[in-house]
């Protein structure tokens, strides 16, 4: 007689995996915005959608937030993925914090993919708005945690130096505080790893006039902030991307 072992391995090894193919597919998370009002989740993985979910259309007259608080506690909440809208009429917004009262950090309509977008507070708020006609496949975001970003500040005068690939960049009245007047320092940014630093992107409205400019010079990406405004404004920060 034969001996079939191996035959008997083969076959249980097969059906394991497709247990655990099936099985991560089955319990995946996914959440939808709703058409008006708001809800909450708390995550650290799965995807978000428009109401019409992962494979149907948004619906017309849309006006509903999710607030999504990350499962792990300290962390921060990180989207990333696309949207395809109808182009100037229907719009997806990103808030920083819990609700559509925090700093708007992403607003996009037609077709894209999103910037890599993080709280720097913990929870972030995803927004649709649609109007009464035309309808396209929505959003689609991938929703991730990461460690709390370390933030560095551009000094008032003089210069300092950071080593980071990620993080987020605040003129001298830090994160929370209007900058000073007659501003005039700089940042040299560096590294952590062998690789170049890239396209910081600007997460918050920055006000440019005769009088109060951001510089931004290669190759070790340096930023000079000069103010000479007799009124303080609010903060201004500059996302620090991953290098590549």
């Amino acid at each position: 007689m034969k001996n079939n072992t191996n035959v008997k391995n083969k076959v249980f090894n097969f059906v394991a995996g497709a247990f655990l193919f099936l099985s991560g597919n089955i319990f995946s998370q996914t959440y939808n915005l709703p058409n008006t009002g708001s809800n909450t989740i708390t995550t650290c993985s799965g995807n978000i959608y428009d109401n019409g979910g992962s494979t149907g259309n948004y619906v017309n007259n849309t006006n509903g937030f999710t607030v999504i608080n990350p499962s792990t506690a300290g962390n921060m909440v990180r989207l990333s993925g696309s949207i395809s809208t109808e182009s100037g009429w229907d719009f997806v917004y990103i808030y920083n914090g819990a609700g559509t009262s925090g700093t708007l950090l992403y607003s996009g309509s037609g077709s894209a993919t999103i910037p890599i977008i993080t709280s720097t507070s913990g929870p972030l708020t995803v927004r649709f708005t649609s109007d009464a006609s035309i309808v396209s496949s929505g959003f689609n975001f991938a929703i991730q945690c990461v460690a709390t970003v370390p933030s560095y500040a551009v000094p008032s005068t003089g210069s300092n130096t950071i080593t980071t690939c990620s993080g987020n960049l605040f003129d001298n009245g830090g994160s929370a505080g209007n900058y000073v007047n007659n501003s005039n320092g700089y940042t040299v940014i560096n590294p952590s790893t062998a690789v170049m630093l890239s396209d910081l992107q600007e997460v918050l409205p920055l006000k440019r006039d005769m009088i109060t400019y951001i510089y931004i010079m290669e190759p070790e990406l340096l930023v000079h902030y000069f103010i000479q405004d007799p009124v303080a404004q609010q903060f201004q920060s500059l996302h620090l991307p991953q290098g590549r």
